[in-house]
């Protein structure tokens, strides 16, 4: 059933495959660079860790990445001044874990001193110049021992980017799913094709593919773009466009101007059966001498259909496919 075509196109779907592989390994690569999936990251953060695991915690990731934190339940108390520069000040927070002191630097300032229950989740930053100063300052002014406070500094977190880089993973990925599924299931069994399902519109499938199949059986040429009553166009998604004469309206050229420094050339046709313009396209010296001979072959069969462009025309189908359809739509019927 059209296997000489399908072997043919095939590989235009293994390009669909490979680069939907390629694009998801780029996507799990970006992803492991973020803080998302990271052990402690964003969709796992730690729960009420000691001071000194924290510590530890954030010098091994050398400032690659995050520690994500998840303070519940702990008492938190206002420190008494801000810290920052003149024009970037924040409220500087105090909070006691194991009898070791965690500097909370919050985004948004708390109204009032907290000592009661607090959660939320923070992110940390660490072994800077101004974390020591930092430290050092706030040891100084509560004349704590400089090994007692931590040398962590928490900033809240926000946790809307991640939910949204994490959504756009989702999406992405269910898209290239089902464009992976729809190509495998395409290559292994041809009937399940949008192609072979639109034939319905003519007529019964399994009489269309006959009326094909005698037609290609019968033309000299190996791969035809086109036979007596189909045309027949390689590419794209869809791997296969099957379009009868019968079934076309109006039809011009299209000509585009290639950046590997060549011609493409293509047909456009216009369909009652179809809701959009149906495009042959290649930039293959030998198909466009072939479409080319379509053109020429369509001007002969189909002498009252008018194969120049027309913007008009083109804005009608769009704007009004019933009218148009009307308008152009009757003709003289096809000559042998």
């Amino acid at each position: 059933m059209l296997n000489q075509y399908y072997r043919r196109v095939k590989q235009n779907r293994l390009i669909w495959l490979s680069a939907g592989v390629v694009l998801m390994f780029f996507l799990c690569v970006l992803l492991f660079y973020t803080d998302l999936f990271a052990p402690y990251g964003a969709a796992s953060p730690m729960y009420n860790p000691s001071s000194r695991y924290l510590e530890e915690m954030c010098m091994q990731t050398d400032k690659t990445s995050s520690v994500y934190v998840e303070i519940d339940d702990q008492p938190i108390y206002y420190a008494g001044f801000q810290w920052g520069t003149k024009n970037q000040k924040r409220d500087v927070y105090l909070m006691q874990v194991t009898g070791k002191w965690i500097i909370l630097l919050i985004g948004e300032p708390i109204s009032t001193t907290r000592d009661e229950d607090f959660s939320g989740f923070f992110s940390t930053e660490y072994d800077t110049e101004e974390t020591e100063e930092l430290v050092n300052e706030v040891a100084g002014q509560y004349s704590f021992n400089t090994g007692s406070v931590s040398w962590v500094v928490l900033n809240q977190t926000n946790f809307y980017p991640s939910i949204i880089l994490f959504s756009v993973y989702v999406v992405v990925f269910f898209i290239i799913l089902v464009i992976f599924s729809v190509c495998l299931v395409q290559m292994i069994d041809p009937k399940s094709s949008k192609t072979v399902r639109r034939l319905a519109y003519f007529g019964p499938v399994e009489d269309c593919i006959a009326s094909i199949e005698d037609e290609l059986a019968n033309d000299p040429r190996h791969y035809p773009i086109y036979t007596k009553s189909w045309i027949f166009s390689r590419g794209g998604f869809s791997m296969l466009r099957i379009v009868p004469i019968r079934d076309i309206v109006w039809y011009h050229e299209s000509k585009v101007k290639n950046f590997m420094n060549g011609d493409s050339y293509g047909l456009v046709f216009y369909c009652y059966s179809q809701k959009n313009p149906v495009i042959f396209w290649s930039s293959s010296p030998e198909e466009i001498k072939e479409m080319k001979e379509l053109k020429q072959y369509l001007i002969r069969c189909c002498p009252s259909i008018d194969p120049s462009y027309d913007e008009e025309k083109k804005k009608l189908f769009r704007q009004n496919r019933e009218k148009f359809l009307k308008l152009y739509g009757r003709r003289e019927e096809t000559r042998e």
